[in-house]
């Protein structure tokens, strides 16, 4: 993969588990394998994590170097509430972010790998097409520009100039 895709890969896999952690919150559960999640406070209240707020915007995937993302909540004000939430320190567990040796649910991650496949499709489908076009379009300037073929050799190039006249 290019500089660009790869680029482009760890963006849209950030969004993908960004989205996938909301999606799960938007139905009360939680996003993480194995991840607990109490749907209610004692007062019978929704929790604050599934209201459109501070803490649920705080949600971000932020692209890390090499291969990595970093998905969490970086807001000063809102990584306390998150870590609330994910431990169960001082209010009931609602892991949403998986520990260091946790994961993602499947659904997430299938998702994520599906998206960076079409990328690498797509890569090399404008690898393709560029091989192609590219040949074609060069034996075609060579022709206009006054290339030939001879006996026993390769072939007579005309100037770069004339090709590159050709091909405009």
């Amino acid at each position: 993969m290019t500089a660009e895709q790869k680029s482009l890969a760890k963006s849209e896999a950030g969004r993908l588990i960004v989205e996938g952690i909301n999606d799960y919150l938007d139905k009360s559960s939680s996003p993480v394998s194995g991840g607990s999640f109490k749907k209610k406070k004692k007062d019978d209240e929704r929790s604050i994590l599934f209201e459109e707020g501070d803490l649920r915007e705080s949600i971000v995937s932020k692209n890390r170097r090499g291969h990595e993302i970093e998905v969490g909540v970086f807001k000063p004000a809102e990584t306390p509430k998150a870590y609330n939430h994910n431990i169960g320190d001082t209010v009931p567990t609602r892991q949403f972010i998986p520990s260091e040796k946790g994961k993602f649910k499947r659904t997430i991650m299938d998702r994520v790998n599906k998206r960076i496949k079409e990328i690498k499709k797509d890569q090399e489908t404008e690898l393709e097409e560029l091989r192609t076009t590219t040949v074609g379009q060069l034996f075609a300037a060579f022709e206009r520009a006054g290339g030939e073929e001879r006996e026993g050799s390769l072939l007579s190039f005309p100037t770069l100039g004339a090709i590159a006249r050709e091909l405009d």
